[in-house]
């Protein structure tokens, strides 16, 4: 979206991160924390990485700050118009404040889980200061929207846009071709999950299904795709005898590589607790896949029964029926690609129209 958003503006992308100390005990243990290759660009976008020091919990109350602070001198240089703040806390916040000491307005975007799991009464308050005091908000989904106006913000401050997909790489490709590229038997039944490998994607109720399905069909092998805190206990619960060869992790993946693996796939499954607007389900359908995905979020925003089946989180046996469902029924490729049509560059336009709103109220 930044890059096609860069045609119709001169943008600028600060990338701000966590740095944890190096000792293991001190580590984030939620998510993985990597080095970022500070030499990472993308043709044609302007990016520029800063980092802060921060301390599991112990940091948590000042971090947004800190991101504003951090913000706001390097932000300074670029003089902005607008700045916009993709996720709330810390990095939304810091937007925020960054905007207010350059007074110039603020849009932060609402992506999902920095919504969905706000997990303290710190948190709470953090995102709905956060909301309050920027001039929009914007969110991936309706539902996402709907819980903002919760928090107090009036629907007239905020607008859903959902994400796009590129599909010049997600688009339907032959079957046959992929699984001969990638090495996979034309005769498996495959299911494919791409994202973090933490809790809240499903992952242990996807093993469960796939263990309650293997004795009936020998053929099923699941492909999971990404790492995450989970990668350990996921690898170990393969290789148990029940399940052994029947689900493979292959890491993580670039699009194109996402791209084959979805050509290949009968079905992508997304068993998530909960969800913004996930990418995955945009690019699976443009492949012409079924979906299997938990009726969480926007997900059902992007998809009805001619494309795939909704059931609910954390209920592996419903997920096991849906699985099994899916792998029968005759689906209609051409149909299901056609059922999201949506590109960056629409998420870029209507992102920008609502840049160019704010800026003009803000000099009223």
């Amino acid at each position: 979206m930044i890059r096609a958003l860069t045609s119709l503006a001169d943008v600028k992308v600060f990338c701000i991160d966590p740095r944890y100390p190096r000792y293991k005990f001190l580590q984030q243990r939620t998510f993985l924390n990597p080095d970022y290759d500070k030499a990472y660009t993308v043709p044609g976008v302007n990016v520029e990485y800063l980092h802060y020091g921060a301390l599991p919990f112990v940091s948590r109350l000042v971090n947004g700050y800190t991101c504003g602070r951090l913000l706001t001198v390097h932000a300074r240089r670029f003089r902005p118009d607008i700045i916009i703040g993709f996720f709330l806390y810390p990095v939304g916040f810091g937007a925020v404040a960054a905007a207010r000491d350059l007074k110039v307005p603020a849009i932060v975007g609402v992506l999902g889980s920095d919504l969905l799991r706000v997990d303290s009464y710190f948190a709470r308050v953090a995102v709905g200061l956060t909301m309050r005091r920027a001039s929009f908000v914007l969110t991936v989904s309706d539902e996402l929207r709907e819980r903002t106006i919760q928090y107090g913000i009036s629907p007239e401050r905020s607008r859903t846009i959902h994400n796009g997909c590129d599909f010049d790489v997600f688009k339907p490709a032959d079957r046959n071709t992929a699984r001969a590229e990638l090495k996979v038997d034309p005769g498996d039944e495959l299911i494919v999950f791409t994202g973090r490998l933490v809790p809240n994607k499903g992952l242990r109720e996807l093993i469960q299904s796939v263990s309650s399905l293997v004795e009936s069909r020998p053929r099923l092998r699941v492909v999971c795709i990404g790492e995450g805190v989970m990668d350990r206990e996921l690898r170990q619960r393969a290789s148990q005898s029940d399940i052994k060869g029947h689900v493979i992790f292959v890491g993580n993946a670039n699009p194109d590589e996402i791209a084959r693996w979805l050509a290949a796939s009968n079905v992508f499954c997304l068993p998530s607790y909960s969800e913004g607007c996930p990418n995955v389900v945009i690019e699976a359908l443009a492949c012409g896949r079924p979906v299997v995905a938990s009726n969480v979020g926007g997900i059902p925003e992007l998809m009805d029964s001619r494309c795939g089946i909704l059931v609910p989180p954390r209920d592996a046996r419903q997920l096991a029926d849906a699985l099994s469902g899916a792998l029968n029924h005759p689906w209609n490729p051409e149909e299901i690609a056609g059922s999201f049509r949506r590109s960056w560059n629409d998420v870029a336009r209507e992102t920008h129209d609502v840049c160019c709103s704010v800026v003009r109220d803000s000099k009223r």
